[in-house]
């Protein structure tokens, strides 16, 4: 069995990438903008489970979790499927 750790190193370690692409082709800046904090939040994730001492797994999936409902308006399909995305690596 896999643990839960492990699939959140995975889901952040797919989710980071695509944000990078998501906030590179924007048009707008709050698009730009959910997208690069989006990225951070996953990259911040993957550091603190690589700490001697990590956060709960629970933790980690609240993180990532408002990182995605941050999202502007205009893009709350892009946001769902990313939510869904993350949800289908996570959870078993």
């Amino acid at each position: 069995m896999i643990s839960t750790r492990y699939k959140i190193n995975l889901a952040c370690q797919v989710l980071a990438p695509l944000a990078t692409v998501i906030a590179r082709t924007a048009k707008d800046e709050a698009t730009q903008a959910w997208a690069h904090d989006l990225e951070l939040e996953a990259n911040s994730v993957l550091f603190a489970l690589a700490q001697p001492k990590p956060p709960s797994a629970k933790m980690c999936i609240h993180r990532i979790k408002v990182a995605l409902s941050n999202y502007p308006m205009s893009h709350k399909k892009q946001a769902d499927q990313l939510r869904a995305l993350f949800s289908a690596l996570v959870e078993e």
